[in-house]
């Protein structure tokens, strides 16, 4: 089985390397557009719509939400009041990324203690 594969593999190289309009497609369109690609892709993310649902009122969850507002990454920050208003927002596409901040946040921070938060991202593109 493999020597028919491998058979039709050199078959095909072969035709390819006889055929002009083949060759060029083979040779010199991926480095093409392995320079055009690099050029006019990037993976800085912006304009990102953030919705933040908190249950904690603390110091701490206030200073954290203020990152987020500061920086350039993220156009418009959502504040969700109710859990389920976190599905709803999402699957209306109204945020990108949800914050999500438990009710002990500041006071693990307070203790020294590693404090979660879930982030809850829209997969669709």
């Amino acid at each position: 089985m493999f020597q028919r594969i491998w058979s039709l593999i050199v078959k095909e190289l072969l035709a390819s390397a006889r055929d002009p309009q083949t060759r060029w497609v083979v040779l010199f369109s991926p480095p093409f557009l392995l320079v055009i690609y690099a050029f006019a892709i990037t993976q800085e993310i912006s304009s990102v719509t953030l919705g933040v649902y908190t249950q904690d009122r603390g110091v701490e969850a206030r200073e954290l939400i203020s990152r987020f507002e500061g920086s350039p990454t993220f156009e418009e920050i959502l504040y969700l009041r109710r859990d389920a208003d976190i599905a709803a927002a999402i699957d209306s596409r109204s945020v990108d990324l949800v914050l999500r901040i438990g009710p002990d946040f500041s006071r693990q921070l307070e203790r020294g203690e590693p404090a979660n938060v879930q982030l809850i991202l829209d997969g669709r593109a």
